[in-house]
């Protein structure tokens, strides 16, 4: 009588990578913005920041590959001209690569048009002084291809006048 032993070794499979292409271009008339730094961001509910940076290269291609998951997405970003510009989340599906990222960066005036789009102002129940909390939430569009930044230091990029009698 023989006996055979037979010991099956039961691993996980290697979660599969995903891939990510895409380019930096300007908005001016979408030509490759070439070495800047990009930034491959998660962003879920327990953990969140940046994962990964490569720089673009002479045709603002850059390229990332992650194991994601099912908890959080992930997009990319560029700093240009000291803003921040974030692309569209990434598609995460690793049978097959997302090579449409693109982020667009815009160049800067401290005068290009901004409009206030709308305006929500929402009030707290009046406390035993009768003030009431307030909060004002606006949502400003900008029209233009140029981002809107501050003219220096000592100013804000745009103001508004806040409610009659709000101390």
């Amino acid at each position: 009588v023989f006996a055979i032993l037979s010991v099956l070794s039961v691993s996980s499979p290697l979660q599969a990578q995903t891939r990510v292409t895409g380019r930096v271009v300007g908005a001016d008339s979408l030509s490759p913005i070439r070495d800047l730094q990009v930034t491959l961001h998660r962003v879920g509910e327990k953990n969140q920041g940046p994962i990964d940076s490569t720089r673009s290269d002479q045709q603002g291609r850059f390229r990332f590959v992650f194991r994601a998951d099912t908890s959080a997405f992930f997009l990319t970003s560029a700093r240009y001209a000291g803003i921040e510009y974030f692309s569209q989340p990434v598609a995460t599906n690793p049978a097959r690569a997302d090579t449409g990222v693109r982020i667009v960066v815009y160049d800067t005036s401290s005068s290009a048009p901004v409009l206030l789009e709308a305006r929500h102002v929402v009030l707290t129940r009046p406390t035993e002084t009768g003030s009431r909390g307030v909060l004002d939430l606006l949502v400003l569009r900008n029209t233009g291809r140029q981002t809107r930044v501050a003219p220096d230091t000592a100013h804000g990029s745009w103001s508004g006048s806040l409610p009659e009698q709000s101390t």
